[in-house]
């Protein structure tokens, strides 16, 4: 997988370079709920993260998708605050991953 599959928080939108996940495509495709470990890159810290996938074989399309939670502190960003901070985000976050390969 790369990062094509992901959609972005507003809080990751503007770091350069842009946010990165790596995992193995094959490990995913062993089984139809696999748990697979990808390296998350943000902000230039990796860190591994397990994905929770599931996947949909297709007319000729094969579709992962999946989920996880990630803290932004742990990869050195600070959760979005506005307002004198009236408006904050939690630092833990959903990541959701979709990703669309020919089958």
């Amino acid at each position: 997988m790369t990062s094509a599959g992901l959609r972005w928080t507003a809080s990751t939108a503007g770091l350069s370079p842009p946010p990165r996940l790596s995992a193995s495509v094959e490990q995913a495709l062993a089984s139809p709920a696999p748990t697979v470990t990808g390296d998350l890159t943000i902000a230039g810290a990796t860190r591994p993260v397990p994905l929770q996938l599931a996947v949909h074989d297709g007319a000729g399309t094969v579709r992962i998708s999946g989920s996880t939670h990630i803290v932004q502190s742990d990869f050195g960003i600070k959760p979005f605050s506005a307002f004198l901070g009236a408006l904050k985000v939690k630092d833990t976050v959903e990541l959701a991953v979709d990703v669309s390969l020919p089958g």
